[in-house]
Parts: C-alpha cells; sequence; structure tokens
C-alpha cells in the first residue's frame, strides 16, 4: 500500500466519519452518505457492502433503513476502515513491492520499517479521534464571532 490513500479508501473513512457524527442508532442513507463524501452512490455501493462485512457498519433495508456503526467510534480504528476496503493492512507486503522478502534491498527494508510504524499510527488512531481533530481544526480554522 501506498502512503496515500485511494478514493475507496477515502470514501470508506468519509463514510464511517460521517456515520460517528450522525450518533449511536441514527440510521442514515445511502444517498446521504454519498453526497456526504461527493460520490455517485453507485461508487459507494460495494464500499459500504465491504464495510458491513467487516463489521464496521450495520444495514438495514427499507424505506426506514440505511447505515450506522456497528461499533462505537473509539472501538474503530483508521486501520480498521483502511483494510475493511484495501485487503491488504498497511504495513504489510503489497502489490507494489518489487523486492522480496527474502532478499530485501536497503531501500525496501527501510519502507517496511516505515509501513509498519504507519501501521502502528493508524490502529491507535480511532475515529473518535479523527473526528475531534476535524472538529478542532474547523473551529481553527472557522471561529464563532
Amino acid at each position: 500500500m501506498s502512503l496515500t490513500l485511494g478514493r475507496r479508501e477515502t470514501y470508506a473513512l468519509g463514510i464511517v466519519m460521517h456515520l460517528a457524527g450522525a450518533g449511536p442508532g441514527q440510521l442514515v442513507k445511502a444517498r446521504e452518505m454519498a453526497a456526504a463524501v461527493h460520490a455517485a452512490r453507485t461508487s459507494i455501493a460495494q464500499v459500504l457492502a465491504e464495510l458491513v462485512r467487516a463489521g464496521i457498519l450495520s444495514g438495514r433495508a427499507g424505506r426506514r433503513g440505511g447505515y450506522e456503526l456497528a461499533r462505537r467510534p473509539e472501538e474503530i480504528s483508521v486501520l480498521d476502515v483502511i483494510a475493511a476496503v484495501d485487503g491488504i493492512p498497511v504495513g504489510a507486503s503489497s502489490r507494489l513491492d518489487v523486492n522480496s522478502d527474502r532478499d530485501p534491498c536497503l531501500l525496501h527494508l527501510q519502507r517496511s520499517s516505515v509501513q509498519r510504524l504507519l501501521s502502528n499510527e493508524l490502529r491507535r488512531t480511532s475515529i473518535a479521534d479523527l473526528n475531534a481533530g476535524v472538529r478542532t481544526l474547523a473551529r481553527a480554522l472557522f471561529p464563532e464571532g
């Protein structure tokens, strides 16, 4: 995995953060989440399914249905969300590896070390932490008064 997030990972994090902001027990329609992450509903359908499969979201069908977090935001790590849609945990050997782990070069070893550090940080950072950081940034950028 590269150090930049792809579209699917960005959608997944945006969806989970949107649901965290909606509050517990609040069902949110797919079309509302699509609008929140600036995507077509068809673009997020598979992401939603993968987040449900990973136990991050739960969904109910029907007119009164929608999606909600399956766990509290404090119990969902950023790594959980990324791994749910990426399929390759951050820090694991990825599709981008040129050198094998059996015969690594110095750059490969350094990259592996950086990936482990990143993975650990994303594992420690919860969705609640991320939302708190966004609120703090918003207050700094847009002070009242």
